[in-house]
Parts: structure tokens; sequence; C-alpha cells
């Protein structure tokens, strides 16, 4: 009798492993996605004054076309382009006065010099908290008053630049909103890549290194 239960019991625990199993393997693509969904912020329709477009040595175009629409639709007064320079100047290999270009295609974009400004500023590690203090000095020098600013981010990192600009922005009356913008690698492909993969499971391990840190 005891030989016959345990016998039961195993082809009870296989069974439930094999269901398991099948189950995992037939809604893959649906937690792959979700894993990638938690990273993302919920879309917003609210209204900001100034909306933040952070780069590197240059701004991705997917970014600026966004800041630009925003701006012709009349969902944000001004962008605040900031790059990130060394020695006072932005380092992109073959372009010669990067901001200058930049100049030149907002105006063909109808976009006046009212409407944007360039921020260089060297930024380093940790860059998204680092560019949040960034901005938040800026702001406090300036004469106009901001209530309300967007961040504009990927998918993957929205969510996080979102939580570490409102703990910098915390002393603030600014309200800080995030916009996710839609890149080649998305949640329902990111598996599929190394930059895809590397992209989720290092925002992951970015987002518990900020907490950690108390950054969000």
């Amino acid at each position: 009798m005891k030989k016959h239960k345990k016998l039961l019991s195993r082809f009870v625990f296989f069974s439930v492993f094999i269901l398991v199993l099948i189950t995992l393997l037939c809604t893959k693509k649906l937690w792959l996605a979700s894993m990638a969904a938690v990273l993302d912020v919920p879309f917003t329709e609210e209204h900001a004054d100034l909306v933040i477009v952070e780069g590197g040595n240059i701004v991705p175009a997917v970014f600026m076309e966004r800041a630009i629409e925003l701006i012709k639709n009349n969902k944000a007064e001004k962008m605040l382009i900031v790059l990130n320079t060394a020695d006072g100047a932005v380092d992109a290999f073959g372009v010669d006065n990067y901001p200058a270009l930049l100049d030149s295609a907002l105006k063909k974009n109808n976009i006046s010099e009212s409407q944007y400004h360039i921020l260089l500023s060297h930024i380093q590690d940790p860059f998204t908290r680092n560019s949040a203090i960034t901005i938040f000095q800026y702001l406090e020098n300036e004469p106009a008053a901001t209530d309300t600013l967007m961040l504009l981010q990927d998918t993957f990192h929205a969510k996080r630049s979102l939580l570490a600009y409102r703990k910098v922005f915390e002393p603030s009356e600014i309200h800080v909103l995030a916009c996710s913008v839609p890149i080649h690698v998305n949640a329902q492909n990111w598996w599929q890549s190394l930059s895809g993969v590397r992209r989720v499971y290092g925002e992951y391990a970015k987002f518990i290194y900020y907490k950690f840190k108390g950054y969000i």
C-alpha cells in the first residue's frame, strides 16, 4: 500500500510539473511581454510646460520627432535638449558643431528659438539621476516658471527615469510626467535579440540599484 501511495504521489508531482511546464511554454510570449511592460509608463494626454529630451553626444531622431510633435500639437510649450559634453564640446565623430546642426534642423521644422533650449552639460554615472539633478539646477535659475515637465524615454527606461526625476524634484512644486517613445526593440520582440535582452535585464538591474541607493 505504501509503495502504491509513493508511486501515486510521484505520478501526481510529475503530472503537475509537466502541466506547469506546458503552461509556461504556451504563455511564454505573454509573460515575456509582461516583463517589459512593467518597465513602461501609462500613456498620458496631460499638457507640459517643458519637454525633456535627453541625449548623449547626439539625440536620437525618434525623440526629437516626438518632441516636435508635442509642441506642434500644443501638448507642450517648450523643449529642453540635454547634450552630454566633454570639455564643453559635443564629442560626435565626423560632426562639427552639433548644436548648430540641431538649431538648423529645428528651424526647418518651424520650431522657433523661444520654443527650445540646448543645454550642454558633462553628466556622469549614474546618468539618469545626475541628469535629473542637472535639469533641476537649471530650472532653479530660470526666470520662467515651469509647473509641469515631461520626460521622453524609450519604453524600457521610462518608469525608472520617471521615478528618479520625481525623487530629485520632490523639494519643488514641479509635476513630472513621462512619455514613452516606441523604438525598434519593444515588449513584443525584446527576447529575440541580444540588444533587447541586455536592455530589459539591464534595466531591471539598474532599477534594483537605484532602489537600493535611494534614488527612486
